[in-house]
């Protein structure tokens, strides 16, 4: 599987990046040492607007989407849900 070092990363070597970039915002949020964004358009990628993600910092694989502060999927960077770490991330919540 695909690793990046940051979002920048992700947003330049993925078509998912690439795609969930044109309808996000960076915030001023930082969760696990990466930054935190707003999805602000409706889409077609399975993310609502108003959801928040971020890139896992440590194993730089896949992303994390919060609705309304608690887990709600995690998202390999090639866009396929990771559903054992959904699991896992299940009760995790983030201050937004």
């Amino acid at each position: 599987m695909e690793k990046v070092a940051n979002m920048q990363q992700f947003f330049k070597k993925t078509e998912f990046g690439r795609e969930l970039e044109k309808i996000s915002d960076k915030t001023n949020k930082v969760e696990g040492g990466s930054k935190v964004y707003k999805v602000i358009k409706k889409n077609n990628l399975g993310l609502s607007k108003g959801d928040y993600y971020y890139l896992d910092y440590q194993h730089g694989n896949h992303i994390e989407v919060y609705s309304n502060g608690k887990s709600k999927v995690v998202v390999n960077l090639d866009e396929t849900v990771n559903k054992y770490k959904t699991l896992k991330a299940k009760n995790r919540t983030i201050n937004i």
